[in-house]
């Protein structure tokens, strides 16, 4: 594991897709995945000790923006390359897939104060709230910068096709 996909809880470094699973699984799906051994936390004793993460600066790049996506979660649901999918060990009452956030998708004809709105507001540029999955109720606590940032990221991130997270 490289110190690119950890970051800190309090002092302890953890795997960004980890942590990922666990800010948006619920506990008894935690709870169930954790006791049939199939969610790879690593004990303490195995974390090395010089283990860090160093943040990128503050600001509205989109390497500060791609930050925000790996902690907030974005690329937990749509995965690493933001183009969706079916999301692993979802609830059943979420939605069988992950939108694609790449220029691919729908989000490629928004701008960057349609997706702040939206972040704010929880409804599309089109009209529709956004699925009880998404959680943009976290997001819209968000500075207007790192909302800015975490667009940067995503019109970064090259055209896939849908579902190849």
């Amino acid at each position: 594991m490289s110190n690119a996909d950890q970051f800190e809880v309090g002092r302890q470094p953890i795997d960004i897709t980890i942590a990922c699973a666990i800010a948006y699984l619920p506990a008894q799906k935690l709870f169930t995945l954790l006791s049939l051994g199939q969610l790879p936390l690593l004990s303490a004793d195995r974390v090395p000790k010089n283990a860090t993460h160093i943040a990128p600066p503050l600001g509205m790049t989109a390497e500060y923006g791609q930050y925000l996506a790996r902690g907030g979660g974005c690329i937990g649901g749509h995965g690493p390359g933001l183009s969706g999918g079916p999301i692993p060990a979802a609830p059943p009452e979420w939605p069988a897939a992950a939108a694609n956030l790449t220029p691919s998708g729908e989000m490629g004809k928004w701008s960057e104060t349609d997706f702040i709105n939206s972040m704010r507001t929880g409804i599309n540029p089109a009209g529709k709230t956004l699925d009880k999955s998404m959680p943009w109720f976290r997001y819209r606590h968000m500075t207007d910068d790192d909302l800015k940032a975490l667009w940067q990221y995503i019109k970064a991130v090259p055209a896939k096709p849908f579902g190849n997270h």
